[in-house]
């Protein structure tokens, strides 16, 4: 798929699988992938809700903050409470925040996401 930011030639060509999460800064919106084992960021101008409304409506990509979307098939674990919710990257030695907006829906959709064995 291509997501396109706010520049004419602005676009990335993607896989969904390969989105470990998105971060919002300003007017540009990071994007965290795996490729082919190797860890990169892609950076768009464009906002987090412009390229969320242009992932497919059955993506396990969840917005879970104000400034952060994940892929949830990316997830390890989760930590915390409602009042602090935090998800443990399966590739990455990162944490993403989950705001108390979020934290009903992130928790439904990792019910969701199969298990690894």
């Amino acid at each position: 798929m291509t997501l396109t930011g706010n520049n004419k030639d602005d676009n990335i060509q993607i896989a969904l699988s390969q989105i470990l999460f998105i971060k919002s800064a300003n007017n540009y919106c990071e994007l965290s992938i795996l490729e082919d084992s190797t860890f990169s960021l892609k950076l768009l101008r464009c906002s987090l809700t412009k390229i969320l409304k242009q992932l497919p409506n059955n993506s396990q990509v969840y917005r879970c903050h104000r400034s952060y979307a994940v892929n949830l098939m990316s997830v390890k674990s989760s930590a915390g409470n409602a009042g602090g919710l935090q998800l443990s990257m399966k590739s990455l030695d990162v944490m993403v925040p989950v705001s108390r907006t979020y934290v009903d829906e992130i928790k439904q959709g990792l019910l969701l996401v199969p298990k690894v064995c």
